[in-house]
């Protein structure tokens, strides 16, 4: 699977390093609970999940080939998805505001 390192620290999968922005190919870390944890904590994101059949996820976010499901995203990707969706915010915006005016212009 591909991993972005989101974070600004060095950051290693067993023993391949990723760089802050850099994105690596790691494999055998599939449903790793490091992993998820680092993700869970904004430090990766998973570009390339690893197929898992039956699963449904929510309403997701698409980057080129990343999609993320707008409940693990901060507010600074919420905000950039705002952006990208022609959406206006403002700087008294919540989380959840910006998740509910995402799920309102994609329903449309």
């Amino acid at each position: 699977m591909k991993l972005k390192n989101t974070s600004n620290k060095l950051i290693n999968i067993g023993e391949t390093a990723i760089l802050p922005d850099e994105v690596a190919e790691v494999s055998g870390f599939d449903n790793n609970p490091a992993v998820d944890a680092l993700e869970e904590a904004g430090h990766l994101c998973i570009i390339d999940p690893p197929a898992q059949k039956g699963t449904k996820t929510d309403q997701t976010q698409e980057q080129g080939e990343e999609k993320k499901p707008l409940s693990r995203l901060n507010k600074d990707e919420l905000l950039e998805e705002c952006r990208k969706l022609g959406i206006e915010t403002t700087e008294a915006d919540t989380r959840d505001t910006l998740v509910k005016k995402i799920k309102e212009k994609t329903a449309e």
